[in-house]
């Protein structure tokens, strides 16, 4: 006989708040990149927190909180610990450039 698991099933780790978190800071680290006149690969000497604030600035508004997932969790650490998983999970390192190809997620990095 086999064994029927329950509960709602396990998501795809690019579709979790932490890899959608990671991406979003990724694109504007890219786009702060290109604003400044700097190479892709060049690092921006932004902290995680002052990137994250540089989102929140661009992605929303009071009418319409586009990116929620850029304000929960609330908790500074919890948030910091939440972008390194998305991290891991999309293959950026520190400066958030993909340095990883294998890692999972790479479709979403091949719109162009």
């Amino acid at each position: 006989m086999l064994k029927k698991t329950r509960g709602q099933p396990s998501k795809y780790p690019t579709m979790t708040h932490d890899a959608l978190r990671a991406f979003v800071l990724s694109g504007v680290s890219e786009q702060l990149r290109k604003e400044a006149g700097l190479k892709p690969d060049a690092p921006l000497g932004l902290t995680t927190k002052q990137l994250l604030k540089e989102a929140q600035r661009r992605y929303t508004t009071d009418i319409n909180p586009k990116y929620i997932i850029l304000h929960k969790p609330t908790d500074h650490p919890k948030m910091l610990a939440s972008l390194k998983r998305g991290r891991k999970i999309l293959g950026l390192n520190e400066e958030y450039i993909r340095t990883n190809d294998d890692a999972l997620g790479g479709y979403l990095f091949n719109n162009k």
